[in-house]
């Protein structure tokens, strides 16, 4: 069945977008230079990412100079956090990101362009028009619509809707490179309506397949606090 300026691509679309993601696989990204908008104010900083099936992560922020001023470990189970600048580890579940930040730890993925299949999702093929396609999921209760590249079967764009149906967060990403045969994007746009912030993020360096181990390691002497 043809369509003007349509087509109908893909026999199982949700198998052609997670065989894209970057998080199918361990990934190590060496350098990514952030810039966090909150109203009228901007803070810079250098961030790197270490990802270890079956999902767990390190993240570790640094300033522009170098120094570190914050670790993080997160599972599906755990959350710790080495403040350096003030030394305390703070720790707790990742459901405090959810609560806090309105964004459950699982949706982590979507930051760098990766699809998450819907609990409602049947893997039916989409209708691309003018070159891409939407595509609406529920994930964990959460309505999200994916905007798909269809030349490059890869998500140019993501929004997430609140559950007043008010997009809360939108996600863009844009000048893909090639790694092993996928598609990363290199630039991403991340905007908050429910905070009035923003994140600019440009990943200069990334290895993947990555062979290397996660290994957190707590603050010594540091003060503890529980995160609630």
């Amino acid at each position: 069945m043809h369509y003007e300026n349509s087509e109908i691509r893909g026999i199982n679309n949700d198998i052609v977008l997670i065989k894209g993601n970057l998080s199918t696989r361990n990934f190590y990204i060496q350098k990514a230079e952030v810039e966090l908008r909150k109203g009228k104010e901007k803070e810079r900083f250098i961030a790197t990412w270490k990802y270890e099936l079956p999902g767990n992560s390190l993240i570790s922020i640094r300033t522009r100079t170098g120094i570190e001023v914050a670790r993080i470990f997160l599972t599906k189970d755990t959350l710790l956090v080495n403040d350096r600048m003030n030394r305390i580890l703070y720790y707790g579940k990742p459901g405090f990101i959810h609560r806090n930040y309105g964004i459950p730890q699982e949706f982590l993925p979507l930051i760098i362009g990766d699809y998450l299949k819907g609990t409602d999702s049947k893997g039916e093929s989409i209708n691309c028009a003018g070159g891409k396609a939407i595509k609406a999921a529920a994930i964990k209760g959460i309505k999200v619509e994916y905007i798909v590249d269809c030349k490059l079967d890869k998500l140019m764009g993501i929004d997430i809707f609140s559950a007043e149906r008010a997009k809360s967060a939108e996600f863009r990403f844009s000048d893909f490179i090639k790694r092993n045969g996928g598609l990363l994007a290199s630039r991403i746009q991340i905007k908050y309506y429910d905070m009035n912030a923003g994140v600019s993020i440009k990943i200069e360096k990334i290895e993947t397949p990555w062979d290397g181990k996660i290994n957190f390691i707590p603050g010594k002497g540091y003060e503890e606090k529980k995160l609630d």
